[in-house]
C-alpha cells in the first residue's frame, strides 16, 4: 500500500509556496484540485501544505475529498 510521506521526496517545497501565496492573496472562495496518477504524492503534497500551513495561522478552512474512497463505496 502506498503511504503519505512526511519527506519531500518529491521535490513538493516550491508547490507548497504557491499553495501559501495563493491562500494568502486569493479572494474567497475558490478551489484548488490537484490532479495525478496514484502514488505521485498528491496526499503527501496536501499534508505537507496543510501541517506547515496550519503552524502559521487559523485563518484557512480546508475540505479534503478522496475521490478513490468515494468511488469504492458507491
Amino acid at each position: 500500500m502506498d503511504e503519505p510521506s512526511d519527506e519531500d521526496n518529491f521535490g513538493f517545497d516550491h508547490y507548497i509556496n504557491t499553495l501559501e501565496a495563493i491562500t494568502r492573496e486569493c479572494k474567497t472562495p475558490f478551489v484548488v484540485g490537484l490532479l495525478g496518477k496514484w502514488g505521485v504524492g498528491k496526499t503527501t503534497l496536501v499534508n505537507k501544505f496543510l501541517r506547515k500551513r496550519l503552524e502559521e495561522t487559523t485563518g484557512i478552512g480546508f475540505v479534503y475529498g478522496d475521490q478513490a474512497m468515494i468511488l469504492e463505496d458507491a
